[in-house]
């Protein structure tokens, strides 16, 4: 997998160039005026030693000419006398370069003068040595520059990326819920600024947004509890008056349970929706599954026996969610039609549960589509409620009508 390059290890890198590309181009430029003062030094050199063997043949024609090997001449009289190399003879007025071999240049001046024409010779080795010794402290110039400019580069981006992650820790540190906030006030007024105004606008739009959602839920949630409770109520009255009817005794036990577990889910997906815990309290566990326990419609019928065995433990929760989770598990292990033995043990930060039916019941099918909340007993919601709450629920089922929840408190 390709992993990305750092943006200050990308900065330092575009300062580098920057640096090796000014070098060079300062190199170059030094080097070209390098050579422009040693071609307008060697003229000029030249020029003055004409004029000075011109004046000294002038006053002495048995003058005579240097010859050696960094430097030579020859003249050639207006009579035509005078010996002249055949290479420098063919040559016409000026200073020119000129190949010796495999040896090094030679500069050559051709100058007419009042006693001739004046051919000169120079081996500019000095010269040449000064322009080598020259073009390495431009080398040096050049690797210099290149670090020079990373160095400063790595410090400048330094100092331009530390706002960039004083934002990103900033918008890290957020929490999972929308707030209000004012990051763009601790930023400068350019493109970061702009960035960090963003995201205040992003978490105004969120908190609008979640405001939408728990107006929408608060009144989904007076609309639905209202006919919930009628038609509950009109259960319970069914219940009393079929007392004398059997048959209808079943069917109206199955409408009570629908709508009380509808009821529970209604519960569970406002609790949800709130996207907020009630702040824990201690709870004695003890008492509280208990109660728990023994409202449940099927102990307090009496075809389920309860055995509840906790000693001095004490929980921090929120009550209202820790009921809800609560009872719809206990409804959720226990069909209505069953009956058998429930086995509620707790320990420091778990609760176990066991119910062992008389006659076990078939496997129920497996949900299609099954979601990633969803638990073996078909608990959607509550089982993201659960999550939420900060608990883990294990469940087990044995082929021998035992089911086995255990419920683990990761906020205790």
């Amino acid at each position: 997998m390709h992993r990305a390059v750092p943006l200050r290890v990308r900065v330092t890198l575009l300062y580098m160039l920057l640096g090796l590309v000014l070098s060079l181009l300062f190199a170059g430029a030094m080097d070209w005026f390098g050579e422009d003062y040693e071609r307008a030094l060697l003229e000029s050199t030249l020029k003055g030693r004409a004029d000075e063997l011109a004046t000294g043949i002038g006053l002495d024609p048995d003058t005579v000419l240097p010859r050696s090997r960094e430097f030579s001449a020859y003249l050639r009289r207006a009579d035509g006398s005078g010996e002249v190399p055949p290479e420098l003879a063919a040559m016409g007025v000026g200073v020119e370069e000129v190949e010796r071999g495999e040896e090094d240049e030679v500069h050559v001046g051709v100058f007419d003068t009042r006693v001739g024409r004046i051919y000169l010779r120079l081996d500019p080795h000095e010269i040449e040595a000064v322009e080598f010794h020259l073009e390495r402290n431009l080398v040096i110039v050049i690797i210099a520059g290149t670090l020079l400019s990373s160095w400063l580069g790595w410090l400048l981006a330094g100092a331009v990326v530390r706002p960039v992650r004083r934002l990103a820790d900033a918008v890290q540190e957020l929490p999972s819920q929308p707030v209000q906030t004012r990051l763009a006030m601790s930023m400068p007024a350019d493109e970061l600024g702009r960035l960090a105004r963003a995201f205040d606008d992003y978490q105004a739009r969120l908190i609008a947004a979640e405001a939408a959602e728990r107006q929408f839920f608060a009144d989904a949630s007076h609309e639905l509890r209202t006919p919930l409770a009628v038609v509950r109520s009109a259960t319970e009255i069914l219940l009393e008056d079929g007392a004398d009817i059997p048959q209808l005794a079943p069917r109206l036990s199955r409408l009570d349970r629908g709508i009380r577990e509808l009821s529970d889910l209604v519960d569970a997906l406002l609790r949800l929706a709130r996207r907020r815990i009630d702040p824990p309290q201690a709870i004695e566990l003890d008492a509280f599954l208990c109660d728990l326990v023994a409202r449940n419609e099927r102990v307090a019928s009496g075809r389920v026996q309860a055995e509840v065995e906790v000693t001095g433990i004490d929980w921090h929760f929120s009550l209202p969610e820790a009921g809800l989770i609560f009872s719809c598990l206990l409804r959720r292990m226990m069909p209505s039609d069953a009956r058998g033995t429930l086995r509620v043990t707790a320990r420091e930060q778990q609760v176990h549960f066991q119910f062992r039916a008389e006659t076990p019941s078939p496997p129920a099918p497996e949900h299609r589509g099954a979601r990633p909340g969803d638990s073996g007993l078909g608990m959607t919601l509550i089982g993201r409620l659960t999550r939420q709450v900060g608990w883990t629920l294990d469940e087990s089922r044995a082929a021998d009508g035992i089911v086995i929840v255990s419920m683990s408190n990761g906020r205790a």
